[in-house]
């Protein structure tokens, strides 16, 4: 009887700790993906006003994003409008940053990043302002199966600075 009641207690505690660390796990993808799409956002809020509204005003003008090692990204993108929905091929985003004993990057485990850099002038931003926009979602590992995707919205507002 002793037995029984032991492994009863061992299995829900090892069905917690399974638990918790998917929670953790999908905590840390989620955090990634708020970096990486903070960094996007900075890259737009950045450039020049002038450069921004020539690519509001051509759409098909790429962006040169960049990577955190200063590398261009491999899909370039463009500015979509504010309600755009073609979220494009997805980025591979690094969960650890592995090394091997030359300190040269080895692949590790990776996530997915889908983003949508969205610029536009909206009807409640000032004249000489734009909103910025990075609407992005990401394989958070618990609901890749189920095709579902956490997604989340950062936004800026972008004046023009006087000279």
């Amino acid at each position: 009887m002793s037995t029984l009641i032991f492994a009863l207690l061992a299995g829900g505690i090892f069905s917690s700790a399974i638990y918790v660390r998917r929670v953790a796990e999908a905590n840390v993808r989620e955090s990634i993906a708020v970096s990486v799409s903070n960094g996007f956002l900075e890259q737009i809020f950045a450039t020049d006003f002038p450069v921004i509204i020539q690519h509001i005003n051509d759409r098909a003008l790429q962006y040169p994003f960049v990577s955190r090692n200063g590398d261009p990204l491999d899909q370039p993108r463009g500015f979509a409008p504010l309600n755009s929905t073609n979220w494009g091929q997805p980025l591979s985003v690094p969960l650890v940053d592995r090394r091997n004993e030359a300190g040269e990057s080895i692949q590790g485990p990776q996530m997915r990043l889908w983003f949508i850099p969205s610029v536009d002038r909206s009807a409640d931003t000032p004249a000489d302002a734009v909103d910025i926009r990075i609407r992005f979602r990401w394989d958070n590992g618990r609901s890749a199966a189920t095709g579902f995707f956490p997604e989340r919205t950062i936004l800026i507002v972008r004046t023009r600075v006087s000279t």
